[in-house]
């Protein structure tokens, strides 16, 4: 009787934690996509800052520059 009692209670832990290793995967992923999206993100933004630079142009009033920052 305790042994089937303890075999049910493992079975349902097993699901649960099974449950709980996917919810991290997709966290993780999600972690991934929006690290990735950053990255791209400023690498947008120092493209800009260099064809601004390059034209001669100084930085958008009212945006620091990395040394005032």
């Amino acid at each position: 009787q305790h042994l089937r009692a303890l075999s049910g209670d493992f079975a349902r832990f097993q699901e649960r934690m099974d449950k709980l290793a996917k919810q991290i995967d997709l966290a993780h992923r999600d972690v991934k996509e929006v690290h990735t999206s950053a990255g791209k993100i400023t690498s947008r933004f120092s493209k800009i800052e260099k064809v601004e630079l390059d034209d001669g142009e100084a930085p958008a009033a009212g945006l620091l520059t990395d040394s005032e920052s």
